[in-house]
């Protein structure tokens, strides 16, 4: 039974985020994105904000419902919240607007290239050191289509 359905005439009417996104003909995905974007401005400039909470869940009265259309359809004109706007030069069709961007990537490209460590490589060791330290306890049988097995000393005698 959906939830703005009255069991009894005295409790009140509320919508929750699934209803209001189909009232709204968006998805409720949308509608989600929308509420958490405006509740990161100030508290005075929230557009959208028209919901009441049931402990974490978002429900809408009648009234508060009217309310957010409104908004959704003001803030959907041109130069609104929702219109989408020409000014953001962070990233369109997944390539910076920003004509620094890559002068910038290529600039730190060079210097991360450039850069001189200022330790000394290492010396290899000699061999007669180096040559007890890569022996191991353990050695390779080959068992067909498996490919390698380790095998300890004592199951190779």
């Amino acid at each position: 039974m959906p939830s703005h359905q009255k069991l009894d005439q005295s409790l009140p009417i509320y919508f929750n985020v699934q209803e209001v996104a189909e009232r709204l003909r968006k998805s409720k995905r949308w509608l989600e994105g929308v509420l958490a974007e405006d509740k990161r401005r100030r508290p005075s400039e929230q557009l959208f904000q028209f919901h009441l909470r049931h402990g974490r869940t978002k429900v809408w009265t009648p009234e508060a419902l009217t309310k957010l259309q409104a908004a959704v359809a003001r803030e959907s004109e041109p130069g609104g919240a929702l219109a989408g706007s020409p000014r953001s030069t962070v990233m369109a069709s997944g390539t910076f607007t920003e004509p620094s961007g890559l002068a910038d990537a290529q600039s730190a490209l060079e210097k991360v290239l450039g850069f001189k460590s200022p330790l000394s490589p290492r010396t290899p060791q000699s061999k007669s050191a180096g040559a007890s330290k890569a022996k191991s306890s353990l050695k390779c049988r080959e068992t067909g289509r498996r490919g390698l097995t380790l095998v300890s000393p004592q199951q190779t005698s």
